[in-house]
């Protein structure tokens, strides 16, 4: 029974380990489909084909954005970290 009780613990520690990289990989990707998106608006702007306000206001909403999934990406790998030690 006691060692039925470790496999099993060993078993869910590793789940919830890959489910936290599985997470924070989902996190990553979002944040590089953001940077994509905020690099093709930068081109847009700088190369002048498309400079209006609302055109500033997406590309500010769109670092809003990112510095969003930035931060709860960082409290991912932080609280993984810390499991982990």
């Amino acid at each position: 029974r006691k060692t039925c009780a470790k496999v099993a613990l060993k078993v869910e520690r590793a789940g919830a380990t890959a489910l936290g990289a599985l997470e924070r990989k989902s996190i990553e990707m979002k944040l590089a489909e953001l940077y994509e998106r905020l690099g093709r608006l930068l081109y847009k702007k700088l190369n002048g084909s498309e400079d209006s306000p609302e055109l500033t206001e997406r590309i500010s909403r769109l670092m809003s954005q990112i510095e969003h999934v930035e931060l709860v990406l960082e409290k991912k790998r932080s609280a993984s970290e810390s499991e982990s030690n």
